[in-house]
């Protein structure tokens, strides 16, 4: 990371086994991740049952610019947001399990998911984004909240020019409160 200019701060990790546990972040960059290959377990923040003080962070994975993953396997079992980014979020492959206290993925621009397969076994939101692209893949979200959100604007209902764009794969999707999508 580099707190003077943020565009220089990234995170780059390719193959091996990485076994994270850590009681902030995962893993933070302030500009970019990009993960490929490999296989990954990370506990953030001592789970996704957690109590979080307000204004801690203890997400998974996160960015102020772009998260980029390809991976073989990642676990995520986090009291905050699994994989974040202020801005955007792209998952390109491989099989994820997640545990988290808020969103599974959360992208504030826009988050894209294609060729995975993503088990969401408990989260407050599943996909959160202004724009959401879901390609092939089989998706199964289970969460207290919205499955797939869509917004600008937090817990809003209005039109706001967001979209999601579902091209291909399979989605079971379970909420026990808000909207499946």
């Amino acid at each position: 990371d580099n707190e003077v200019n943020r565009n220089s701060g990234y995170v780059e990790l390719s193959d091996g086994v990485y076994d994270i546990i850590s009681k902030g972040d995962g893993i933070s960059a302030y500009s970019h991740v990009d993960i490929s290959g490999g296989t990954y377990k990370i506990k953030a923040g001592g789970g996704f049952d957690a109590f979080l003080p307000n204004g801690n962070s203890a997400k998974g994975i996160k960015a102020e610019n772009e998260v980029l993953i390809n991976t073989k396997q990642m676990s995520l079992n986090c009291a905050d947001d699994a994989i974040h980014s202020n801005s955007e979020v792209k998952i390109l492959g491989g099989e994820y399990e997640i545990l988290t206290g808020d969103d599974a993925f959360h992208g504030d621009n826009s988050l894209t998911i294609e060729n995975c397969k993503i088990t969401v076994l408990y989260a407050f939101e599943g996909f959160e984004a202004k724009t959401i692209n879901i390609g092939a893949g089989k998706y199964e979200l289970s969460t207290l909240n919205d499955c797939i959100s869509a917004s600008s604007i937090r817990d809003s209902e209005q039109n706001d020019g967001s979209y999601v764009y579902i091209k291909n794969g399979t989605l079971i999707l379970r909420s026990t409160s808000g909207d499946l999508l």
